[in-house]
C-alpha cells in the first residue's frame, strides 16, 4: 500500500485516492520500480513490475485487513483533528485543558 516517489516522498493508498497519482512509484524496500493495480475487485495497490528484485513482502494483507486499516486511519484523522478544533477554542477562550 506504500511507495515511494520519484521526489523521495512516500505514498500510501491509504490516504490518497489513485486518480490523484501520477508520475513513477518504487518499492521502500528494493527500489524497484512498482506499477498500480486499481482493478473491480480488490482494492488499489501498488505491485512490482518483476518480483525477482524483491525478496520482503511489506504487506500481505488480506482486503477485511486493509479495508480496517484505512478505516482506522480516517477515524483517527477525525479524532485528532477534533481535539485540535477543541485545544484551539480553549485557547482562543484563554483556558487550557489537555
Amino acid at each position: 500500500m506504500t511507495a515511494i516517489d520519484e521526489n523521495g516522498q512516500v505514498v500510501n493508498l491509504l490516504e490518497i485516492e489513485v486518480k490523484e497519482l501520477t508520475g513513477k512509484y518504487f518499492c521502500p524496500s528494493c527500489k524497484s520500480e512498482l506499477f498500480i493495480k486499481n482493478g473491480e475487485i480488490k482494492m488499489p495497490h501498488f505491485a512490482h513490475k518483476s518480483l525477482k528484485a524483491c525478496d520482503l513482502w511489506l504487506e500481505n494483507e488480506s482486503e477485511q485487513h486493509l479495508g480496517l486499516k484505512k478505516h482506522s486511519i480516517n477515524g483517527l484523522k477525525k479524532l485528532i483533528r477534533w481535539k485540535l478544533k477543541l485545544i484551539f477554542l480553549n485557547l482562543s477562550r484563554g483556558q487550557i485543558y489537555w
